[in-house]
């Protein structure tokens, strides 16, 4: 595999946005076949308002706490994790989305592969500030929306660089398709206020999106990601989030297309496949960009491998 994308810029320009699920069976085979050999690398931004911030907690194990703890960059915390095998947590600070962050990221990142790995039950959570929901409950209602039609296809790109999900993924990160979309469907939902709304939807802090720090920390955080110290992971996952709570507040959302999607049945769709039909309708709506779209996509399809075990994916960073 290499990173010579000029076979890929010729059929799709980056700073473009190609729908791509209007696009013909045999275009779109070429394109993501052109996709599979494309190496993702860090990029110095995602294309965020500074106004928009999130943060990382980054678990592993078997880790040289003397070290480690030499090397953590002001403002990041280092904590015990006991539910790890000599496991620890690396929180960030809230970060923006300029170079200097994401450069900190991959300091850290690299500093813990030398004095620590990941276990098989380290998870990766990303917790995003709620200013990216700008119309507070609207937003929100939006946005359980929008997950609840596509969870199967988000679950799979959070495995990262694995094609199953870690062990504790279901204990630790449960499924919330079917409560938002029950939710979503009560008559009543649209008369609570949006502190009403994120009291009913923070009772269990085990799922993949976790609503308890809307006081205290004011942010949402998503459990569902694998534990990694790829940076370019964690840029990814960050790029998911930040943008699908942005365009759940967007004048581009498409209530016709999500209610037309939420009329179908969805409870049969896993991320132990791959629904290609859904991953392109999924980045058209959420992304504004190809660049965007290509990198989901890389880390969604993962080199089209399919496992239901925690194994490696074949390199796609």
């Amino acid at each position: 595999m290499n990173n010579d994308i000029s076979k890929l810029y010729d059929v799709i320009s980056p700073s473009d946005n190609e729908m791509l699920s209007r696009l013909s069976e045999s275009d779109i085979v070429d394109f993501l076949n052109l996709i599979n050999q494309y190496k993702l690398v860090l990029r110095d931004g995602i294309g965020v308002n500074l106004d928009e911030t999130f943060g990382v907690e980054i678990e592993c194990e078997g880790v040289k706490w003397e070290k480690i703890m030499r090397k953590v960059l002001k403002n990041w915390g280092l904590y015990d994790d006991t539910s790890l095998l000599c496991g620890a947590e690396l929180k960030s600070p809230k970060l923006r989305d300029v170079k200097e962050n994401w450069l900190q990221l991959k300091k850290m990142c690299s500093m813990l592969s030398k004095y620590s790995e990941i276990g098989i039950n380290c998870g990766g959570h990303v917790h995003v500030g709620i200013q990216a929901l700008k119309d507070g409950r609207k937003s929100l209602i939006n946005f359980m929306k929008l997950w609840s039609i596509y969870e199967h296809i988000i679950f799979r790109f959070s495995f990262g660089e694995f094609l199953g999900p870690r062990p504790v993924f279901k204990g630790n990160s449960k499924s919330v398709r079917d409560a938002f979309q029950e939710m979503c469907y009560y008559d009543s939902i649209g008369a609570l206020s949006e502190r009403e709304l994120f009291m009913m939807l923070k009772h269990d802090k085990c799922q993949a999106v976790n609503f308890r720090h809307y006081d205290t920390f004011k942010t949402i955080e998503f459990r569902c990601p694998n534990g990694t110290l790829n940076p370019v992971i964690w840029q990814n996952n960050i790029n998911l989030f930040v943008k699908m709570l942005l365009y759940s507040s967007s004048l581009m959302y498409d209530e016709r297309k999500i209610k037309e999607k939420m009329s179908n049945s969805i409870s049969d769709k896993t991320s132990s496949k791959i629904y290609v039909d859904d991953a392109l309708e999924f980045v058209d709506l959420i992304f504004d960009n190809n660049m965007d779209k290509i990198y989901f996509l890389r880390q969604y399809l993962k080199s089209f491998e399919v496992s239901d075990e925690y194994e490696i994916a074949k390199s796609f960073c």
